[in-house]
């Protein structure tokens, strides 16, 4: 038989050496974070000196950054960089949620890097981006890094809204005015009386512009930036904090991180008396009236700067068609009369036949209405305070709410721990973990209705109080009192040009006579 030997070659195998960068984050800056970054870095200085077909290529890392997105993370972009230049051929880390938490800025700079030749290895997952076969393996644990930010994001705000609840949260950024000291707001010196002044200019019949102006003919310095404008006096104006209350929850993330104005989306929440103020709450309240008279009056978006001072019922006046009266100088021979319109009539007197309401009788239907309240507040009052207050309490309605979230946050945190062990099928869990995503938000919803619903009634118990305080000092009136009409009257709407419906800012509706 003829036998036949293999005869190796002697050319000497040349091992190819690897350029290996490694990459670390931690999402604060805290002592203890930074002990971590520290540590991680040393573990991947040991982990690419130990291996002999590894050159280093350096470490790059982020403290005190979210990994949600990739905005800010210098780190992270010096390295993508280098990896452009080619001086990187292979980048480990600790895991997918430290790379990146969004699972699109995963996928898009795993494709990057894929096609410059540039692996990823992450050491917690066991995977190589060059070594997959496919994509969806790395869509789907990226999917479960973001819904794990998702989860510890939910709890942070569930903290924090626990902490607005409960009227414990401190604000890291004092309005102007005021300092910390400590967890405490206090007024500050220097600034108060400037913040004082603002408002009394306002309600003296300055805009906000020229306040503006004035302050910056001072060298007064603004919160912000180099000059004073009219929004930030409005701002000013607007904010509840000058009275001693603090509003919490003014601003709140989605569920992709971004950063929005609360509009409503999400329940706020008012601690009176929280600190000292610097403006009573009945100058405030004249501010605010006169400000909102101004947007009804020229049909003015909410956040508008517009601070033009009105007469006390522009904008509060209206027609049963639903349109504003205008405030009309009527002059003839025996002098000018003062009289209100629907805008509506003026513009078209077929569409609308309401007549013109003579200002006089507009005043005297909002004393006739003052005097008989402070006749009878306790039986036009008392049974609407009680009616609101009882509304108010839904305590049982939150806690089964606050239950099943928190049955269903555990839930879906069982379904990622089976998912990594491999004792559920990525379909299934997909299947699954949508219904009880589906299920949070629903329950996120109707707890904020809840709290919006709650915090309306709350407003108008508050109101009715700060009526029944009023009247309790307060006597009959023989001339129009302008203050009880700014702090205590919502709206009138003319129903005939005999009869009137006045609306209280607690709610109450009651008929008055022309």
């Amino acid at each position: 038989m003829v036998k036949i030997t293999r005869i190796e070659s002697a050319q000497e195998t040349v091992a190819t050496r690897k350029k290996v960068a490694a990459y670390c984050r931690v999402s604060t800056d805290s002592n203890e974070q930074l002990e971590s970054l520290e540590a991680q870095k040393e573990h991947y200085m040991q982990v690419i000196s130990a291996n002999e077909g590894w050159d280093f290529a350096g470490i790059f890392y982020d403290e005190g950054i979210s990994g949600t997105s990739k905005e800010g993370r210098e780190g992270f972009k010096h390295l993508i960089q280098e990896c452009r230049k080619g001086n990187v051929q292979l980048v480990i880390t600790k895991s997918i949620s430290r790379f990146s938490r969004n699972t699109s800025d995963l996928l898009q700079t795993i494709r990057e890097l894929s096609r410059l030749g540039v692996a990823i290895f992450f050491e917690r997952e066991k995977v190589n981006t060059l070594e997959m076969d496919g994509e969806f393996m790395l869509s789907l644990l990226g999917g479960m890094a973001q819904e794990e930010s998702s989860s510890m994001s939910e709890n942070i705000r569930w903290s924090v809204q626990k902490r607005f609840m409960a009227g414990s949260f401190v604000v890291s950024t004092p309005p102007y005015g005021y300092k910390k000291e400590g967890k405490t707001m206090v007024p500050d010196p220097e600034k108060a009386p400037v913040a004082k002044e603002i408002f009394r200019l306002y309600l003296g019949g300055w805009g906000c512009d020229r306040i503006a102006n004035d302050l910056n003919h001072r060298g007064i310095r603004p919160p912000r930036g180099e000059m004073w404008n009219a929004s930030t006096i409005n701002n000013i104006l607007r904010n509840e904090t000058y009275v001693g209350d603090l509003k919490l929850q003014k601003t709140y993330r989605d569920d992709r991180f971004g950063v929005h104005t609360n509009k409503g989306e999400k329940p706020q929440y008012m601690v009176k008396d929280h600190h000292e103020a610097l403006v009573s709450r009945e100058d405030f309240m004249r501010v605010s009236q006169v400000k909102a008279n101004n947007k009804a009056f020229h049909n003015l978006p909410d956040r508008t700067t517009k601070c033009s001072k009105r007469y006390p019922m522009t904008g509060k006046v209206f027609c049963s068609c639903g349109h504003p009266l205008i405030r009309k100088v009527i002059r003839s021979p025996l002098g000018e009369r003062v009289s209100w319109a629907c805008l509506l009539h003026l513009r078209d007197s077929k569409s609308c036949d309401r007549g013109y309401i003579q200002d006089g009788a507009l005043q005297n239907a909002v004393m006739t209405m003052h005097n008989k309240l402070v006749f009878a507040r306790r039986d036009i009052l008392g049974p609407v305070s009680v009616a609101l207050e009882k509304n108010c309490s839904v305590s049982a309605e939150f806690r089964a709410i606050d239950e099943e979230l928190d049955e269903n946050l555990q839930s879906r945190q069982r379904l990622r721990e089976l998912l990594g062990k491999g004792f559920l099928e990525p379909a299934v869990f997909a299947q699954e973990n949508c219904k009880l995503l589906e299920r949070s938000k629903a329950l996120t919803d109707e707890r904020g209705r809840l709290e919006k619903g709650i915090a309306e009634r709350e407003g108008k118990v508050s109101a009715v109080k700060d009526l029944m305080k009023y009247l309790r000092n307060a006597e009959t009136k023989t001339e129009f009192d302008e203050f009880f009409f700014l702090s205590h009257v919502e709206r009138i709407t003319v129903l005939t040009n005999y009869q009137l419906m006045i609306r209280l800012r607690c709610g109450l509706e009651l008929k008055e006579e022309i």
